[in-house]
Parts: C-alpha cells; structure tokens; sequence
C-alpha cells in the first residue's frame, strides 16, 4: 500500500513538473504572433516546379509531385479545354503545417466544383490533430479563408474539399500546442529512468 502512495505521490509530481514546465518560457523558442481575425497576407513566392495539364469538358485529374495535393477536375467542370496548374508556394498562412500550393488560373470559372485533395504526414501532426485540420485558400482580398466542411478521411491521411475557384491553398490547423515539449520530454523520460 505505501508502495501504491509512493507511486501516486511521484505520478503528481510529475504532472505538476509538466504542468509548471508548460508556463515557463523557452530561450530557443520561435515567436508566434498569432494575427488579428482577417489580417491580409503576402501571396507565396514560388518554392518549387509548376506542374500544368491540359483539362477539357472531359474532365481529368493532376497532382502535384510531392503527392500532397491533387486536383479531380470532373466531366462537365469545363467548357473548354483549360490549362490547369499547381505550383508549391511559400507559406504564409498562419497555422498552416505543410506546404501551400498556388492553383491556375485564378480566373477559370468552373461549371461543377473541382475536388482538391491534400494529403498529410505525421509531421504535420506535431502539436495539433488531424481532426483540427482544415482546407483553407487565400482569396482574392489576401485573407485567407478555412473550409469548415472539408473532409477528414484519417484512414488514408487526406482532406477533401470542393471548390469552383482556384487561388493559393494549404492545410489549415485550428488550434496547435507549441512550447518547451522537447525539454518536458527529456525530463519525463528521465524521471521514468529513475523509478
């Protein structure tokens, strides 16, 4: 029993440890500036090749080359055949855990919505969770934008969402945890060494 209260006692301090490590601040920490509601961004600059594809009334489908993104233009979409283009772009979306993609042509007007397909990596997990994970595009007014009724599909790691605009689109997480979880980590372990 007084084994069972030593136990107790070190799992509380532990949890106490953390929870007094979660408030102090870390050195070597990034600073976060969290903008206002709306705040206007730069557009992204190009980081990385143009992929572009011939898409008619037919419909058709393109992907970037990383495999993150991939657009399914379906049959009826276009009434003409339309170069359409993806190009990986810096990211500016606050929130955002992986690349941003700029879609062409901004201005094609799409008969039916185009499925925009992102997939995401336990990378891009880190403080969040895919169930936080949103489609988001940046608009015309350089605000950028979330879908709230993307589609989670956790089995496959994807997001979907339908659009009938292109413009710059990311992944958009709602909420994420940073801090000084890498000492807290080294310190649990260490703790969990000694019992």
């Amino acid at each position: 029993k007084q084994l069972q209260l030593t136990v107790a006692g070190i799992m509380m301090a532990i949890v106490l440890l953390a929870c007094m490590n979660a408030c102090k601040e870390d050195e070597d920490k990034e600073d976060i500036t969290i903008p206002a509601r709306g705040a206007v961004r730069e557009k992204g600059q190009p980081a990385g090749s143009q992929i572009t594809k011939q898409i008619g009334p037919q419909g058709g489908e393109l992907s970037s080359v990383d495999g993150r993104i991939s657009l399914l233009v379906p049959a009826g979409a276009l009434t003409a055949a339309t170069e359409i283009s993806l190009q990986p772009v810096s990211n500016t979306l606050p929130g955002s855990p992986g690349a941003n993609y700029r879609l062409l042509p901004e201005n094609v007007k799409f008969e039916k919505p185009v499925s925009i397909t992102f997939r995401y990596s336990a990378a891009d997990l880190k403080g969040t969770s895919s169930q936080l994970l949103f489609a988001a595009y940046q608009s015309a007014d350089g605000i950028w934008r979330f879908l709230p009724d993307t589609r989670l599909n956790e089995a496959d790691s994807t997001l979907t969402c339908n659009t009938t605009h292109f413009s710059d689109w990311g992944i958009f997480a709602e909420f994420w945890l940073q801090g000084a979880n890498r000492q807290l980590a080294q310190r649990l372990e260490a703790i969990a060494e000694g019992l």
